[in-house]
């Protein structure tokens, strides 16, 4: 696995199938909302679901937070695998093999992610950069060896020219996080400090006098992924592929739930953009075979 995906995305780039998106995740989400507005869709943003809400085994619209109903002929749900079957459809309608996933779950690990504004040109150095760590760090609990970052100097969106954006990404253990953040706020935002400065550190080593040239400093910890995107315990991708599940679909309906589809990453294991993107282009297909029908 570790080999066909490296081989993969050079092949689709090499035959001009795939690419990187300029501006990254937010100017393509932006691009597919601008595109379906235009078709006359309407979004309505912060308005959070709390129930799906089901009359005689039929779909028949969703239940916001702040109360209101909003009515649909069909409800597709693009978000967190969990949260839909378990709380806003309270565990009334789960498929075998859904049981057998959200019972003995294997995800992809959570992340803590730390991004870095730097008054500093990073542009000719490779984009990715692994290192092994002179000296290992603990964090969360767990002990780091090897460390590195991304930058985005490809890609003029992210910084001012003659600055960088970089970023790193380290696994970590959600339960860790969890229970800090359940437990003792001040003491969870103290680790998230203290974590950011044994990395400030690790790149001072590598490039010193970076510590003076840092302008801006982000740190999400899986409670953060987890707050902002909705996805199970901080899962960035859902399900992680192994040999047994690799290639599986989990149910796209929902038996005895009509006008019901469920689409994107904790459909079938690997997540990731392209994943979601097919899973989104066969949920289309199928509604408009069985309207046709």
């Amino acid at each position: 696995m570790p080999a066909l995906m490296a081989v993969m995305p050079l092949s689709f780039m090499h035959n001009k199938e795939g690419g990187y998106p300029l501006g990254g995740s937010l100017n393509f989400a932006q691009a597919i909302a601008e595109r379906y507005q235009a078709l006359g869709g309407k979004i309505s943003y912060g308005s959070k679901v709390k129930q799906i809400v089901v009359e005689d085994g039929v779909a028949k619209g969703v239940t916001l937070a702040d109360g209101r109903f909003v009515a649909a002929d069909l409800v597709v749900s693009a978000c967190d695998g969990r949260s839909v079957l378990y709380d806003l459809l309270g565990g009334k309608y789960l498929e075998e093999k859904n049981r057998e996933f959200y019972e003995n779950p294997q995800l992809w690990p959570p992340l803590i992610s730390i991004s870095l504004g730097v008054k500093r040109d990073f542009s000719g150095m490779g984009e990715i950069n692994d290192f092994k760590l002179k000296e290992p760090l603990l964090i969360g609990g767990k002990e780091i060896l090897w460390s590195g970052f991304f930058h985005y100097c490809h890609d003029p969106n992210f910084a001012p020219k003659g600055k960088s954006v970089i970023q790193t990404q380290i696994e970590t253990d959600y339960s860790y996080w969890r229970g800090l953040h359940e437990r003792d706020r001040d003491r969870y935002n103290q680790e998230k400090e203290l974590i950011l400065e044994k990395y400030i550190s690790v790149l001072e080593d590598r490039f010193p006098g970076i510590r003076e040239d840092i302008e801006e400093t982000d740190v999400a910890t899986p409670v953060t992924w987890e707050r902002y995107t909705g996805n199970w315990q901080g899962s960035y991708e859902g399900w992680v592929p192994t040999i047994k599940n690799f290639g599986t679909t989990l149910p796209r309906k929902l038996r005895g739930l009509k006008h019901f589809y469920m689409t994107g990453q904790w459909i079938s294991p690997g997540g990731g953009v392209p994943m979601c993107m097919a899973q989104g282009k066969l949920i289309v297909k199928e509604i408009m075979k069985e309207r046709r029908a």
